[in-house]
């Protein structure tokens, strides 16, 4: 069993959970059940490490503003919170993650809020995409889990335009 097995089999016995404090109390699946996670996930003292003055997460590094008709790739897209604000800022999202967990979770997110995107289960150490194909590669707090960091970050470069 290769390592990417190994981990991928570890996450499906133990999903991630944002319910550590108290229960979330909104039914799975639902705007408020998403977010809530976000509400524990981007506490303000570590997201506003992230934000610009809109206060919007990541909009420090992502120019939200410029992605309407963009293709964007989210690697190790997680709970799905970057994917939606990618989507909602009018890219064309497609966000993998090596997890069942994330992948159904992002799509369930997509749905909840009515957003077009694309969601695959992949390893970002081999990504299923030719070279130069986005516009944007997006990815946070995700490669510096891989079993093979260089290969991750050669696969991110590799598949973004420019």
């Amino acid at each position: 069993m290769t390592t990417q097995e190994q981990v991928r089999e570890w996450w499906s016995r133990n999903p991630m959970s944002y319910d550590v404090d108290d229960p979330i109390p909104y039914a799975e699946g639902t705007q408020e059940f998403f977010r809530e996670i976000d509400r524990r996930i981007f506490h303000p003292r570590y997201m506003r490490l992230t934000a610009d003055a809109s206060g919007k997460p990541f909009s420090l590094f992502v120019d939200f503003d410029a992605l309407r008709g963009k293709d964007v790739l989210d690697v190790g897209c997680g709970s799905g919170i970057a994917t939606q604000l990618l989507a909602e800022a009018g890219a064309n999202v497609t966000a993998v993650d090596l997890t069942d967990w994330a992948v159904e979770t992002t799509r369930r997110r997509l749905d909840a809020f009515g957003l077009p995107g694309v969601v695959h289960q992949e390893d970002a150490e081999r990504l299923p995409f030719a070279d130069e194909s986005f516009d944007l590669v997006f990815s946070w707090g995700v490669i510096h889990h891989s079993s093979d960091m260089d290969r991750a970050l050669a696969e991110l470069v590799r598949v973004c335009r420019g």
